[in-house]
């Protein structure tokens, strides 16, 4: 499957190394980036822990930090 993958990439002109494992951790960022909950996700990417989720997902908590800032103002 990796080796229809990368001809179908390489027939849309993607750049090269596109992989199932960089669609899962693209997947998995930009849900977490739109608000889904953690466990969700973890429970999504069959993680058996939290703990795992969060090491290889915490740069996204980085600009959701910078996201919550934004909105800390508008609450009251």
């Amino acid at each position: 499957m990796s080796r229809q993958l990368k001809e179908y990439v390489s027939a849309a002109g993607f750049p090269g190394g596109f992989t199932f494992h960089g669609l899962r951790h693209t997947h998995a960022t930009l849900l977490l980036e739109s608000g889904v909950n953690y466990n969700s996700v973890q429970s999504r990417m069959g993680h058996s822990s939290f703990k795992t989720t969060m090491d290889v997902y915490s740069h996204v908590t980085a600009s959701m930090e910078d996201d919550l800032i934004d909105k800390i103002p508008k609450l009251g």
